[in-house]
């Protein structure tokens, strides 16, 4: 009986942490920035814009990575805490090294498990060198928001 007992409190606790973990992570897994991009291309159409125009929180470093990036390379890179999920794609917004926002691209691979475009994309301005998974930007750097023809959003890079 005291086996059963400690069993269902460690359950307990396990489940009270990995809750309080939920609740504390930042805007996990939103679409804020998606939703941005969407809103401002049916207010101005397909047009060049900050990264700052599309957020609505503060923040001074936004970092880019692709897996198979690091949790090392996101914090050499803009000094936050991150460990990226498996094969994600996405952006990291961080104020002061504090971890503010983040948003994971969605992936679209099909059944060959060939990758295709996706509805939402980040797109560089030239491609990342070989071995470099991430890319830091700062809040006036400019990008094009676009819808293309077949109805998928894109945030390009532009210099």
């Amino acid at each position: 009986m005291r086996k059963y007992r400690k069993g269902i409190i460690i359950t307990a606790v396990l489940f009270v942490l990995i809750l309080i973990g939920v609740l504390i992570m930042p805007n996990q897994d939103s679409n804020k920035l998606f939703s941005a991009v969407q809103g401002h291309v049916q207010t101005h159409g397909n047009a060049a814009t900050t990264l700052s125009d599309l957020t609505d929180f503060d923040w001074d470093q936004a970092l880019y990575f692709r897996f198979p990036a690091s949790s090392n390379e996101i914090y050499e890179a803009i000094g936050v805490e991150f460990v990226p999920p498996d094969l994600s794609i996405g952006i990291i917004f961080s104020m002061e090294e504090e971890l503010v926002y983040y948003e994971l691209f969605p992936r679209n691979i099909n059944e060959s498990g060939e990758e295709r475009a996706s509805q939402f994309m980040l797109i560089l301005d030239g491609r990342l060198e070989m071995g470099v998974n991430v890319r830091v930007f700062g809040r006036e750097d400019v990008f094009e928001v676009m819808k293309t023809d077949s109805g998928n959003y894109r945030i390009i890079e532009r210099n």
